[in-house]
């Protein structure tokens, strides 16, 4: 059902599957596996968005910018571009336009059926399922805002500047905006591509030992077959905020990425 809504009830969906204290494991089982993948939008749009934004043309900024996104979903959709200072390779981070207020459509609704559900429903009454939705908002309407993340990546870089296991990309605050994020492009492998990580012949043991795992997470035997999907939050002040992916690079080293787009060099 919640698929058949739209990708804001999905995110929703997906960010209950971080909640082990207010729903049962195997539904947030399900909610986890959720899509949230959209068409992209065309590249038109987000370019003359980009340039809107920075206030110059793509090519003054970026070189090798390709019009292909290499992810789109609810929010946002990426591209991948270098800088023409230094030539560093980035992801360009674009609000889908018209989401604001698909956002806030859909958010009225769930407002509406979670005080209607409530007011049937002990279990929804016990879950607090409207002021789950109000936490939602909260977050997704926080996402909508590019400078925003931009200075969380920065503080999140900050407070792991001397961890050699996690590796925080570079925010580019300068050429970020409220509608575009501007972040140095990492590569590695998710950590959830079981099957990637095995041809690889990635060490499970140590790699379990080293993912960020939630406190709240029951403790699994140490065979390194246990479930190394592991998330870490950017630093938010909102209670509920949706997973990090994060990725293995070369020699063990995680790297956090706030934005979707990776590709798969060989590790070391």
């Amino acid at each position: 059902a919640l698929e058949e809504s739209g990708p804001i009830f999905i995110k929703f969906g997906q960010l209950l599957s971080t909640r082990p204290d207010a729903i049962p494991s195997d539904i947030a089982k399900t909610l986890k596996s959720l899509q949230d993948d959209l068409p992209p939008f065309p590249t038109d749009q987000a370019t003359e968005l980009i340039e809107r934004e920075m206030g110059s043309l793509i090519d003054d900024a970026f070189s090798n910018f390709d019009n292909q996104p290499i992810a789109a979903a609810s929010i946002a959709q990426v591209y991948s571009a270098n800088l023409i200072d230094g030539g560093d390779p980035v992801a360009i981070k674009v609000v889908r336009p018209g989401i604001k207020k698909v956002i806030e459509r859909d958010i009225s609704l769930m407002k509406r059926l979670a005080e209607y559900v409530e007011k049937r429903s002990n279990d929804a009454k016990r879950l607090q399922l409207l002021k789950l939705v109000s936490e939602y908002e909260s977050v997704i309407l926080g996402e909508l805002n590019m400078k925003v993340e931009a200075s969380n990546i920065k503080q999140t870089k900050r407070n792991f500047e001397n961890n050699n296991l996690l590796y925080v990309p570079e925010a580019y605050i300068d050429l970020s905006s409220e509608n575009i994020l501007v972040m140095e492009r990492i590569e590695g492998i998710p950590v959830d591509k079981i099957e990637v990580l095995r041809e690889k012949g990635v060490d499970f043991k140590l790699l379990a030992e080293r993912l960020p795992v939630p406190s709240s997470s029951p403790k699994q035997p140490d065979s390194g077959a246990r479930d190394i999907t592991a998330t870490i939050s950017i630093a938010r002040a909102a209670p509920m905020t949706h997973p990090t992916p994060i990725l293995l690079l070369n020699h063990m080293v995680l790297g956090s990425l706030p934005v979707c787009g990776m590709h798969f060099p060989d590790l070391g």
